[in-house]
């Protein structure tokens, strides 16, 4: 053997001492290689703008030797690679909006992490493929293959077991929350109503829209959102995911399909950059005052010095049967944002929390995932509710309270 192979596996052993180490190298390998083809591709633009695979082909080809060392590190930790794990998830690339530009931020920004797990159980391989995470949010997404559900059939896992450093969401202190599901293929749309992804019409003669989870590979998704109102709760924290036979759900009830547990664990890293903006904002004669805003690319933190009010409301029990229900008021809410070349971006609020902080305190706050990527740095004005159009459209600046943050 050659001095220099020699000299090249004792760097590569030195390098995978750690698990954590291995996964640093890798994604930074990674994110080298989605630099450089970006780069390239953009100089290498057909005429009508469009970057052609084989331009892509070409890029990465002439990078094979990144790709070859990162996959000997790897190799030597004992995890598999392929040449699929340089590629986000759909559920996040089309679920979530975001753009390669986007993409490429976000892992400088160091939010997101390629897990680059595999497990196969009865013919069905489960592949943790990645996590994005900030102060207050991390998506977890997981690959399925070897499984379709019937026709206008749900999958979903029997159960999921998260946990944390160790720690179950349960037992935590920090008021996890936990959303979870196989990628449909629907957004929501700039009306604030669910559509398709691809832009593809739902059909007007329907009770609402039909989910695609099959992708065209035959593949599906499955994105794990789990929430904390704890500021910086998931930053650098070790994620086991256990994930349950597989099969489908029909009004709520599971009907199995096959038997298994796919185990995962790898270390969610985390976006530490966010916009944090104090101010003290009245929203017209609402009594709510902002105070503060913490924006990153897919969530957002915003507080209210909202003295308590009680409002009486109409309500449902479990038998259909209407009350009056006495509850407390809720300032408006933040619905999006005005961006700094005049468009209007809202209906981004995606799961979360609000309510006081306390019984005693008057600090309302409202803590949400983002229905999609957001660049902060083209932020101009948070956009809340005022009142809602009476067409169903979209909102207009007539229907907004408008808080410059600049």
């Amino acid at each position: 053997m050659k001095k220099q192979d020699m000299d090249l596996i004792e760097i590569l052993q030195t390098e995978v001492e750690l698990p954590a180490v291995v996964r640093q190298k890798a994604n930074a390998a990674f994110r080298q290689i989605r630099l450089a083809a970006t780069e390239e591709a953009h100089s290498r633009k057909h005429p009508d703008g469009r970057v052609h695979s084989a331009n892509r082909k070409r890029l990465f080809s002439s990078r094979r030797i990144v790709v070859l060392v990162a996959a000997a590190v790897l190799a030597l930790s004992g995890i598999t690679v392929t040449a699929a794990y340089l590629h986000w998830s759909r559920s996040l690339t089309d679920g979530l909006q975001i753009t390669e530009e986007q993409q490429i931020v976000l892992e400088e920004e160091h939010a997101v992490a390629f897990a680059m797990q595999e497990c196969t159980v009865n013919d069905v391989t489960v592949t943790a493929v990645q996590s994005i995470t900030d102060y207050y949010f991390t998506h977890i997404v997981l690959k399925v293959e070897g499984f379709r559900p019937g026709e206008g059939m749900q999958p979903d896992f029997e159960s999921i077991a998260v946990t944390l450093d160790g720690e179950t969401l349960w037992d935590s202190e920090a008021d996890v929350s936990l959303d979870s599901g196989f990628y449909d293929g629907l957004i929501t749309g700039p009306d604030g109503r669910a559509a398709y992804a691809d832009g593809t019409p739902i059909p007007a003669d329907t009770d609402g829209p039909v989910g695609r989870y099959v992708m065209e590979d035959g593949s599906m998704e499955y994105r794990i959102t789990l929430g904390s109102g704890t500021r910086g709760y998931f930053l650098n924290k070790t994620v086991r995911v256990e994930l349950h036979n597989l099969g489908t759900v029909s009004r709520a009830e599971y009907h199995n399909g096959i038997e298994g547990i796919w185990t995962f664990e790898w270390n969610l890293n985390g976006m530490e950059s966010i916009k944090d903006y104090a101010m003290k904002e009245v929203l017209g004669n609402t009594g709510a005052t902002v105070t503060r805003a913490e924006l990153s690319p897919i969530s957002f933190h915003v507080e209210y010095d909202y003295p308590r009010k009680q409002d009486t409301e109409s309500a449902i029990d479990e038998n259909g049967n209407s009350f009056e229900a006495d509850m407390y008021a809720e300032p408006p809410m933040l619905t999006g944002f005005k961006m700094k070349d005049g468009s209007m971006i809202t209906w981004l609020g995606n799961g979360g929390r609000t309510g006081y902080e306390s019984e005693e305190s008057d600090t309302y706050y409202s803590t949400f995932a983002m229905a999609r990527v957001i660049d902060v740095e083209q932020i101009e004005s948070l956009l809340f509710i005022k009142s809602y159009p009476e067409d169903g459209g979209p909102l207009t600046e007539a229907n907004l309270y408008i808080v410059p943050v600049q």
